[in-house]
């Protein structure tokens, strides 16, 4: 699992970083830097968290943990880098 979140986060930096460009952001300064990183940690949190809401309801019945949460958690946050980055390009 906690390679799972590496690769996330990496993920997560490079779509932000085409995020910052696409914006017009300079990534080379602090401000451009505090932006990726804001926004990588926004996407992660939010995929995550709406991954553990279902998580969290199976564990209460069955005692164990969801089968395909790495998954799930890999789609949700794919959905919200592609609708970040779409949304940017509009």
């Amino acid at each position: 699992m906690s390679k799972n979140i590496i690769f996330l986060l990496a993920a997560a930096l490079v779509v932000s970083a085409v995020s910052a460009i696409i914006l017009g952001q300079s990534i080379s300064s602090a401000a451009g830097i505090g932006f990726v990183i804001g926004m990588a940690a926004g996407t992660v949190g939010i995929s995550v968290i709406l991954a553990f809401i279902p998580a969290g309801i199976y564990w209460l019945f069955k005692r164990k943990r969801m089968p395909g949460l790495n998954i799930t958690i890999w789609v949700l946050w794919g959905l919200i880098a592609v609708l970040s980055l779409v949304g940017n390009l509009m």
